[in-house]
């Protein structure tokens, strides 16, 4: 990769199950390009064919991906593994994740809807 490059556009197309990785020298280009993708992703979504997620990330702060990119990435090591593959030329690694515990349901309470048949405004009759 050249060393010049300073931001990635990373592409992931659920259907097609697919990534793809362009880098960028400046942060305007790169964006543009982005925001292009964003229109064409949304137009996809529209018509239900495809679903791609991208996200544009500056290699100064690649540390920070985890914490930029939560829901993206449950685990930047695996996410560092999965694109050195890739680039490698070996295509996506498959895993599977372990199991989480399930938080137990708060217990039901009764509401008290007493305030319901209150009157709120006192009758003129009365």
């Amino acid at each position: 990769m050249d060393k010049d490059i300073r931001f990635l556009l990373i592409q992931y197309d659920h259907a097609a199950r697919k990534v793809i990785v362009t880098g960028y020298r400046d942060l305007p280009t790169g964006a543009s390009s982005y925001d292009a993708v964003e229109r064409s992703a949304e137009d996809i979504r529209l018509h239900k064919q495809s679903d791609v997620d991208a996200m544009l990330v500056s290699l100064d702060r690649l540390q920070n991906l985890k914490s930029a990119f939560p829901n993206y990435f449950g685990d930047v090591q695996l996410f560092k593994e999965q694109l050195s593959s890739i680039t490698r030329g070996r295509g996506v690694m498959e895993y599977d994740l372990p199991k989480q515990a399930l938080a137990h349901p708060k217990p039901r309470v009764q509401a008290d809807l007493s305030w319901l048949k209150k009157a709120r405004y006192p009758r003129p009759d009365r």
